[in-house]
């Protein structure tokens, strides 16, 4: 089925949605543009008083306010950035066309707050912080980095009971059954599938040998190293790994200790974030004779600068959106927009996953929003949750979007492997092809023929 937003309509097949009074829900394999009947203001009293987080509430003329909690600071990996020019592109997108100016759902002007998440716990908390007491914010997409919402953004957005959207994390705590918020979904992966990829993907190169992987205590890198290491053969391939705090001068030295004490390893991973992935590469280039593995945070733009200076080839993981190329309002809209509006290629693979995650807000706006006569609207909280869990089946740029209870939208996902130059990115070179490729389930993680 070939996606593509229609003005003030998005396609969308949901699943069963809690009853809520005067919610008008877009039935399976329908089409709708949002209410259409008027509520009253005893109907929104009582919509607001029974659902337990209450409204959030616009006035005729107020702006519908969308939060972007992501990685902006200055020096910031790429990532961020390209992911808040998806939701750019979104809100631009509402009226129908990419003309750079915002749009507007059911008559209000969205605006959207951007807030730096600084891959860091306490700047995620102060990041949310300052967004749920925004007056009016809807939703936020966010955050950047797992360690940034995991115990810290994610727990802030639940107890106000405003939806935190993530287009990039990654870790599979966030929506672990136990330990996940309520409040929280993503549009990215989950680890657990990447992980078993580049396992399986590792364990063919490795060869019976050894590996070694390159950890720096963060939720995302921790994850990923945990799922990489289970999925080798243990009878056949020994991993290793050696942790690193910050900076180029301890990762030579310490990755270098490890290999005197264990032995050469046949390839070395290391799925760090921001500066640490640049600095991984200018240390370990041309030094160590192994076959150098990271993964979608560090699949940059920056990065790929980093191993063309050293001379080296690296090979990177992640979401394999490749497809987007074939797909006509891609390529003949989204990216000549992308282009346009900011003078180069996608730095990063999530700006599909960004573009789908405001989207999903603006259709669960679309189909929770109490209106009256003079154009005012009310979305309770809980029922606007309801409504983006409930979707399944949902064609996005980032893949078929289908959100289970515990958060997860992207169910199913391709990972492909690169080696540089050949990445799909900003310097990559044009249709790049991949070294491997797999897709998995994330309930079974069962192979899927590619």
């Amino acid at each position: 089925m070939e996606w593509r937003p229609v003005k003030g309509k998005w396609l969308i097949l949901t699943g069963a949605l809690v009853a809520v009074l005067l919610v008008v829900v877009v039935g399976a394999s329908s089409c709708g543009s949002g209410p259409t009947s008027v509520a009253s203001d005893d109907e929104i009293e009582q919509a607001c008083e029974k659902d337990f987080y209450g409204c959030v509430e616009y006035g005729p003329v107020n702006p519908v306010r969308l939060g972007a909690l992501l990685w902006l600071s200055a020096g910031a990996d790429p990532v961020g950035v390209d992911s808040r020019r998806g939701v750019e592109l979104a809100i631009d997108y509402l009226d129908g066309e990419f003309d750079g100016a915002p749009g507007s759902v059911l008559g209000h002007e969205v605006r959207i707050d951007a807030v730096d998440d600084g891959c860091d716990q306490e700047q995620g908390i102060r990041g949310a912080e300052t967004l749920v007491n925004t007056p009016g914010l809807l939703s936020a997409v966010g955050t950047t980095c797992s360690s940034s919402a995991l115990n810290a953004a994610a727990e802030v957005f639940n107890e106000k009971g405003i939806l935190l959207i993530s287009p990039t994390n990654t870790a599979p705590e966030l929506t672990d059954p136990v330990l996940r918020e309520e409040f929280y979904a993503r549009t990215a992966p989950n680890d657990l599938i990447q992980g078993n990829v580049i396992g399986t993907y590792g364990a063919r190169v490795a060869r019976g040998g050894k590996a070694l992987a390159i950890t720096d205590n963060t939720a995302y890198t921790e994850s990923l190293v945990e799922a990489f290491s289970d999925s080798f053969p243990k009878e056949r391939v020994r991993v290793t790994s050696v942790r690193v705090d910050d900076g180029s001068a301890q990762i030579r030295s310490k990755v270098l200790n490890q290999i005197a004490k264990s032995g050469n390893p046949a390839i070395i991973y290391f799925p760090l974030i921001g500066e640490a992935c640049g600095a991984t590469v200018r240390a370990l280039g041309g030094v160590v004779d192994a076959e150098l593995l990271t993964s979608d945070g560090c699949l940059n733009a920056d990065v790929l600068r980093e191993a063309s200076a050293a001379g080296t080839e690296v090979f990177a993981s992640g979401p394999d959106v490749r497809d987007l190329e074939n797909s006509p309002f891609y390529g003949s809209e989204f990216l000549p927009a992308y282009r346009e509006q900011y003078g180069e290629r996608p730095t990063s693979v999530f700006h599909a996953h960004a573009f789908d995650a405001a989207n999903l807000i603006f259709d669960a706006f679309r189909r929770t929003a109490l209106v009256q006569e003079d154009g005012s609207i009310a979305v309770p909280r809980t029922a606007f949750k309801e409504a983006v869990f409930s979707v399944n089946g949902y064609d996005g740029f980032s893949g078929r979007l289908s959100c289970v209870e515990t958060g997860d939208c992207q169910e199913r996902s391709l990972i492909s492997i690169y080696r540089s130059p050949a990445w799909p990115i900003e310097g990559g070179t044009e249709n790049p092809k991949a070294v491997f490729s797999q897709a998995k389930s994330l309930s079974s993680l069962t192979e899927i023929e590619d």
